[in-house]
Formats: C-alpha cells, sequence, structure tokens
C-alpha cells in the first residue's frame, strides 16, 4: 500500500483463500472502526479551506471543479460529474503561486447539492502521488493558511 507522509491509505476489499476477512478493513466487523482510524488520524493534518481551481483529466475529457479544503494527502473537491470509487486521476489544482499536478485516487463521490440546474458532486480523494517540488508547493502553500 501506499504511504504519505505516514498515512497509510485505505484498504481495499481483501480476504483469504477460504474466504476469511483479513486485518485489511474489508470484514464488516472491522470496516467500521478502520474507517473510523482513517477519519481520526487524516484529522491530525493541517487542514486549510480554500477555493482552488482543479482540472480533472478523465477518459472522457477535462473536468473542471473546485478544491475547497486540502491537507498534504488528499482533498474535498466539487465539480459538475460523479467519478467512480477507486479510481485513480490525473488532477491539476491552481494554487495562489503555483500549479501543482498529482496523482489521486477517489476515496468517494457524493452529489453535494443541486442548485436547481446542476448537480453538484463532492469527492474526497487521497494523494497517491506527486512529485517532491509539487509536495513542498503544496505544505507551503497549506502553511500559509488558517487551519481548522
Amino acid at each position: 500500500m501506499l504511504q504519505t507522509e505516514g498515512l497509510q491509505k485505505p484498504s481495499r476489499n481483501t480476504r483469504d483463500r477460504k474466504g476469511a476477512c483479513k486485518l485489511s478493513g474489508s470484514c464488516p466487523e472491522t470496516k467500521e472502526v478502520d474507517a473510523l482510524a482513517y477519519s481520526v488520524e487524516r484529522r491530525k493534518l493541517p487542514r486549510i479551506e480554500v477555493r482552488w481551481p482543479v482540472t480533472i483529466y478523465t477518459d472522457g475529457g477535462p473536468i473542471r471543479g473546485e478544491a475547497r479544503n486540502v491537507t498534504t494527502t488528499g482533498a474535498y473537491i466539487l465539480c459538475r460529474e460523479r467519478l467512480r470509487q477507486n479510481e485513480t486521476y490525473r488532477i491539476l489544482i491552481g494554487l495562489a503561486k503555483h500549479s501543482i499536478t498529482v496523482s489521486a485516487e477517489v476515496m468517494w463521490s457524493n452529489v453535494d447539492y443541486n442548485d436547481g440546474e446542476t448537480a453538484h458532486t463532492g469527492l474526497g480523494v487521497f494523494f497517491a502521488r506527486m512529485d517532491e517540488e509539487d509536495r513542498e508547493r503544496l505544505g507551503e502553500a497549506i502553511a500559509g493558511y488558517r487551519h481548522y
């Protein structure tokens, strides 16, 4: 599994050869505990409210959206299309002074609200890969904001 600054990405469903649950969070009895542990762990990271433009590159073409809150390991993005969970996309994020590119996995995707004309989708993404220079730029951008 990928690790980003000591935070382990939530695991996928897995079972051993006999169908027994592994300690990966795939079993009904451990799923809620693992989700809670991940939620608590990720909230330890500085999280900032932003309105940064993003472009998500999909097989069907680019999708424009907006990052609404960000940590060094992921983001909440609002856009007009629902993307598939567990899929990885290349995302361009416009910071105040620079743009960065990340490879991000969609952890969840929900319709956030409907303004009467368009449904807006909220995406929780995990930054699976990012080059070191972009990671430093993101860290600097986050350090310059008030955290919540």
